[in-house]
C-alpha cells in the first residue's frame, strides 16, 4: 500500500516522529494538524508513526491515513517503548531533520516552524520546546505536578542548560544523533539526546496542555525511571563523581549495618564487644562489597573470589589510615568535641582512600573515550 510520501519525488526535510501506543482516536487529529503547519511553511516532510503494536487499531488507522497525508508507518513488536521507538524512529526517518512529539496533542503542532527553523538556519543542532522559558507553560497544571516538574528539572540541571528537561518536543538534526551513543532504555529521550550529543542547543516557547482522548503515560513508575534515568546520564556526564558519590552513599549504608550487627552481637547472642565488632565489620564489608559491585560499579568482569578478598583488605587499610589520622589528630586540642571532628577528619580520609583503592584496586576501570 504505497504512501502518500511514497508517491511524491524527493527526500523530505522533516521527518516527524510520533511514537504511539493506543492512539488511534489521537491520530486522526494530530495528523492533519502536523501536515498544515508544515505544509503552510512549505517546508517539505513526512510523519512516521512509530507503533507499538496498538491493540486498538492505531497502527491500521495511520496506514488509511497514509493516502491522503504524507505518512508512513511502522508497527513494532519487539523492545517496546517510547524512547525505543524514538530511536527505531531516527533510523526509519528519511529528513534531515527530526522532530519528536507526542501524539495525544499535548505538543501544539502549529509551533513546528518554529521548532525547526534554527536548525534549518544552521543556529542550533538541536531545538527544545520548552514550558520554562518567557512564554511557554502548562495549562491547567495543578500545584502538585507543577512541583514534580520543578523538582526534575532541578535535579538535571547540573547535566544541561537545558530549562525544561523533562520536556518530550524537539527537533534535532539526524547527522548529529545518528553518531551519538543514544540510550533506548532511558525514559525522558530529549534530555538523553541533548546529554549525549553535546550538539548545540536553543529554546522555543511552547504551551503544554493534557491529552484529551486515550490514557496518560506518566505514572509512579515512570517518575521513578526518570530518576534511573538520571543515575545513568550522570555516570556518562560525571563518571568520577557520581561513582565517588554512591559510593559515600553504600558507606553510610554500611555504618548502619556495622552498628545493628554489633548491637545484635552483644545484646541478643551476649558476644564481647570485642569480638562482635569484628563481625560486624564483616557484616558491614560483605555489605558494602555487594552494593558497590551492583551499583557503583555496575557489575564488573573480575571475579568474586578474587575481588571480595581485596575489598576486604582495602576496607582494612582504610580503617588503619582512619585510625593513623584520629592518633595524630586528636593530641592537637583539648576542646571537649575535639574528638569528634577528629573522628570525622580520619572517616573522610579513610573513606577516600577507600574509594581509591577500590576503584583502582578491586575494580579496576576501563579506560574509555572522553564525554562530550
Amino acid at each position: 500500500m504505497p504512501t502518500h510520501e511514497e508517491q511524491t519525488e524527493g527526500r523530505p526535510t522533516v521527518t516527524v516522529i510520533l511514537p504511539t501506543y493506543n492512539e488511534v482516536e489521537n491520530i486522526g487529529i494530530i495528523v492533519p494538524a502536523v501536515h498544515e503547519a508544515l505544509s503552510n511553511a512549505g517546508i517539505a516532510h513526512e510523519i512516521l508513526v512509530m507503533d507499538d503494536d496498538s491493540p486498538d487499531g492505531t497502527y491500521e488507522r495511520a496506514l488509511e491515513m497514509g493516502q491522503k497525508f504524507p505518512v508512513r508507518a511502522v508497527r513494532r513488536t519487539q523492545d517496546r517503548g517510547l524512547s525505543a521507538s524514538v530511536v527505531d524512529g531516527f533510523r526509519h526517518a528519511r529528513g534531515e531533520v527530526a522532530v519528536v512529539m507526542d501524539a495525544d496533542l499535548s505538543h501544539p503542532p502549529d509551533v513546528l516552524p518554529q521548532l525547526v527553523a534554527p536548525i534549518l538556519r544552521d543556529e542550533a543542532d538541536i531545538v527544545v520546546g520548552s514550558r520554562n522559558v518567557p512564554g511557554g507553560g502548562a495549562d491547567n497544571w495543578p500545584w502538585f505536578r507543577r512541583f514534580v516538574s520543578w523538582g526534575a528539572s532541578l535535579l538535571a540541571r547540573p547535566l544541561t542548560p537545558m530549562t525544561d528537561p523533562t520536556s518530550g518536543f524537539m527537533a534535532v538534526r539526524l547527522d548529529v544523533v545518528r553518531n551519538a551513543p543514544i540510550d533506548a532504555i532511558g525514559w525522558k529521550i530529549v534530555l538523553e539526546t541533548v546529554v549525549k550529543t553535546g550538539a548545540r542547543l536553543a529554546e522555543i516557547p511552547i504551551r503544554f496542555r493534557d491529552r484529551e482522548h486515550g490514557e496518560s503515560k506518566l505514572t509512579t513508575r515512570q517518575q521513578l525511571l526518570y530518576l534511573r534515568h538520571l543515575v545513568r546520564l550522570y555516570r556518562y556526564r560525571f563518571p568520577f563523581w557520581t561513582q565517588l558519590a554512591l559510593f559515600g552513599a553504600v558507606g553510610a549504608l554500611g555504618v548502619l549495618v556495622d552498628m545493628l550487627v554489633l548491637v545484635i552481637g552483644v545484646e541478643a547472642f551476649h558476644l564481647h564487644p570485642a569480638v562482635a565488632v569484628v563481625f560486624a565489620f564483616l557484616a558491614a564489608a560483605t555489605f558494602n562489597y555487594l552494593l558497590n559491585w551492583r551499583y557503583t560499579f555496575r557489575k564488573p568482569d573480575r571475579p568474586h573470589e578474587a575481588a571480595y578478598p581485596a575489598f576486604v583488605l582495602v576496607c582494612i587499610v582504610g580503617l588503619s589510615i582512619r585510625q593513623v589520622v584520629f592518633l595524630i589528630l586528636l593530641p592537637l586540642s583539648a576542646a571537649r568535641y575535639w574528638y569528634l571532628a577528629v573522628n570525622l577528619v580520619g572517616i573522610v580520609v579513610g573513606g577516600l582512600a577507600n574509594f581509591v583503592l577500590t576503584r583502582w584496586v578491586v575494580f579496576p576501570q576501563k579506560k574509555s573515550a572522553p564525554k562530550p
